[in-house]
């Protein structure tokens, strides 16, 4: 049986070159017949790899050949910085200028650019109609092999925003109410899923403002809650890999049902260690909105141990008012397992 060629990245070209006789070169051709892709993928990936530095090209557009990098070069850069009016703003737009303008159809993956597309617009609408600030400042570059951008506004703050909306006692339990999902402070125009999709689609995601920095990791499986020096309104950060594994549709799938409505969240409930006790008033704030959900998916990674009153609240009195939500552990130690399965025995 004919062994399957493995996916096309800059590593995959690296490590075939490396596979043949030194000096060895390879041309586009070469490429459509080794990994199965399109002329116009290889044309992608083979640009791409000269631009970080992996291979070198030689001779001309029609002729051109590739060869491994003699030397390591500093990978090209590709910068963009626009400053925009928020009023009456397009985020749509917005994205196929900056597209056009750094070619982000021919630099990324097909599923890379649906993923920017829709992170970028999401987060950008984000400051449209959330900030209720008048400008943004946008920052998108490819480097290394990364899609980033950053989006900057001057309003009222996204942590502020959801603290006055939801009548929350300070920020720390507006960034609670943030991971939830489905929770927008405009319900009329929004849905509440922006921020939890992309947060989750990306490699690194991050969320500034005022005394604090919400960071997401996704490669580390890393979410951690830090302080920074005040920051009037909102900076959001967002990079994904230019030639990406992730898939928006799988992503999608995972929190839908049959009907493909947005019916479960994922909740990591180490963040509540981050911002103070785990206890059954900081249960009470976790359960605010999550009737909205038929299966909520709770994550102990990180978590040691669990309160009494914590286990109680969640997984006997939200439990018994709401007997047709799924509460579904992940992650869980045994003295935390001990604890939530205390709680539902007493349901």
């Amino acid at each position: 049986m004919k062994q399957k060629a493995p996916p096309l990245t800059a590593e995959t070209l690296k490590s075939w070159l490396k596979q043949l006789p030194r000096s060895a070169s390879i041309t586009s051709p070469d490429v459509v017949k080794r990994f199965g892709v399109s002329r116009s993928t290889a044309a992608r990936i083979l640009k791409a790899s000269v631009e970080e530095g992996v291979l070198e090209r030689s001779g001309s557009t029609k002729n051109a050949a590739y060869s491994l990098a003699l030397t390591k070069k500093r990978p090209r850069a590709h910068d963009l910085n626009i400053s925009k009016s928020l009023i009456g703003l397009a985020e749509d737009r917005v994205f196929d200028d900056v597209s056009m303008r750094l070619g982000l159809q021919s630099r990324l993956s097909s599923q890379t650019f649906r993923i920017a597309q829709y992170a970028f617009s999401e987060m950008l609408n984000n400051a449209i109609d959330h900030s209720m600030s008048k400008t943004a400042e946008i920052h998108v570059v490819l480097e290394s092999g990364t899609f980033k951008f950053k989006i900057r506004d001057h309003g009222v703050g996204i942590f502020r925003k959801i603290r006055q909306t939801f009548t929350l006692p300070d920020n720390e339990a507006a960034i609670e109410h943030l991971l939830k999902g489905k929770q927008t402070t405009a319900p009329d125009a929004h849905s509440g899923q922006g921020i939890f999709f992309t947060s989750k689609i990306a490699d690194l995601f991050a969320i500034r403002s005022e005394q604090f920095e919400l960071t997401i990791d996704n490669n580390k499986k890393d979410l951690r809650l830090g302080t920074i020096r005040n920051l009037k309104g909102t900076e959001v950060l967002f990079s994904v890999k230019t030639q990406t594994r992730r898939s928006l549709e799988k992503l999608f799938q995972e929190y839908a049902n049959d009907d493909f409505e947005f019916d479960r969240s994922k909740y990591p409930i180490r963040i509540l260690q981050q911002t103070g006790a785990v206890s059954r008033s900081q249960a009470r704030r976790l359960t605010f909105g999550l009737e909205q959900f038929d299966r909520i998916i709770f994550d102990f990674s990180g978590v040691k141990e669990l309160g009494q009153g914590f286990a109680d609240e969640l997984f006997r009195v939200f439990q018994s008012r709401h007997p047709k939500i799924v509460l579904e552990v992940r992650n869980a130690n045994a003295a935390v397992d001990f604890m939530i399965r205390r709680a539902r025995t007493s349901v």
